[in-house]
């Protein structure tokens, strides 16, 4: 079939024959529907690969972007086949998690997490090492786990320089609308010996 205009011509193959090749079945009340057998998920995945992506969420739970990992293996689960989900579901009932081990500092890392990624400036209450407790507005520049410990890397508007604030040490944390500096990453320096940069693809 080709219908013409002025401008173009289309050619319309054989409805019938492609919507059989395409995986298509007859609608109940005529046209085509697409047969959910014949379909793919956006991702193909395991139920060992999404057991060890809930294991490592669970561990890392109150650490930084830990909700938005969380968020994202639900939009996985929810993608899955049925019996790949049921596998999955048994399999993390075989792992388990000291709950007593997670630090629980989400008022403190929302605030964080949305500065990173929007870089707007943050408004601290820091109590420092000798229990002084002060006001800082930051800008800031990165995330840093060391010695067991998180660590706020920011450009102390009160100092005028890079500082590391131990998360931990956070008392309040206020997202403000004033936009960050975005220092370089060659500036602030390279991980300490004991840490690395994370990578999506490690």
């Amino acid at each position: 079939m080709v219908w013409r205009s002025s401008h173009w011509h289309f050619w319309v193959p054989n409805l019938d024959v492609v919507c059989r090749c395409q995986g298509a079945r007859p609608g109940p009340t005529g046209g085509y529907v697409v047969d959910a057998s014949a379909t793919l998920p956006p991702v193909n995945i395991t139920a060992a690969e999404a057991s060890a992506l809930a294991a490592a969420l669970a561990v890392c739970q109150g650490q930084p972007f830990a909700r938005h990992g969380s968020a994202a293996l639900t939009k996985l689960l929810a993608v899955m086949d049925d019996h790949t989900r049921d596998r999955t579901q048994r399999l993390c009932e075989r792992i388990w998690i000291n709950d007593a081990d997670q630090p629980s500092q989400s008022h403190v890392l929302r605030p964080i997490e949305q500065g990173l990624q929007d870089r707007h400036v943050l408004n601290l209450i820091y109590l420092d090492a000798e229990e002084n407790l002060t006001s800082r507005q930051v800008d800031p520049q990165l995330l840093a786990n060391r010695d067991g410990y998180w660590y706020l890397i920011a450009h102390c508007q009160l100092r005028g320089e890079i500082r590391w604030f131990r998360l931990d040490r956070i008392q309040h944390t206020t997202l403000t609308p004033q936009a960050a500096i975005e220092v370089p990453l060659e500036t602030i320096g390279e991980p300490p010996p004991s840490a690395h940069r994370i990578s999506p693809r490690e």
